[in-house]
């Protein structure tokens, strides 16, 4: 993708998170979040860049459910600083991601739900957007009681 380089700043993990699933999960009515961050938790990021990273992961972990999901319907998101790192984790309750598609997840045009419409870039994109601050996106865990994506940046 053609992204802006990133303006790195403090930036409130608790605020970034709260308004990246705010706006994701519009859609999805039946989804609830949860967040569990270390109080006062901040990290250098930008904060549009941020925003749409946790964005696409909330609206990720959403839609897994909300196609296949018969227990509650509930994106976490859980943060804190380790060795000055900021790591964040979104946890869904989803199906998980299919094991053929996990050592391709983050390359262009691979979708983990072709069905529900999306191109496939959402990942690129976020792990772009994570490296180009200085960070990390990984899938760290998935299988039948969901998935959690990591994301680890810089503490601010």
């Amino acid at each position: 993708a053609d992204e802006q380089p990133p303006v790195l700043q403090n930036v409130s993990v608790a605020e970034a998170a709260e308004e990246a699933a705010a706006e994701s999960l519009i859609a999805f009515p039946g989804v609830s979040y949860r967040a569990d961050i270390e109080p006062g938790l901040s990290c250098i990021a930008d904060p549009d860049h941020l925003h749409r990273v946790l964005g696409n992961l909330v609206r990720n972990g959403a839609q897994a459910m909300s196609e296949s999901s018969n227990r509650e319907q509930l994106v976490s998101v859980r943060a804190q600083r380790i060795e000055g790192r900021c790591e964040i984790e979104i946890v869904d309750r989803g199906p998980g991601v299919r094991e053929n598609l996990r050592a391709r997840l983050f390359e262009p045009f691979v979708s983990a739900a072709p069905e529900a419409g999306g191109t496939g870039l959402g990942l690129a994109i976020a792990r772009e957007l994570t490296r180009a601050m200085g960070g990390e996106l990984e899938l760290t865990r998935t299988g039948a009681e969901g998935s959690t994506f990591r994301v680890t940046l810089p503490a601010g």
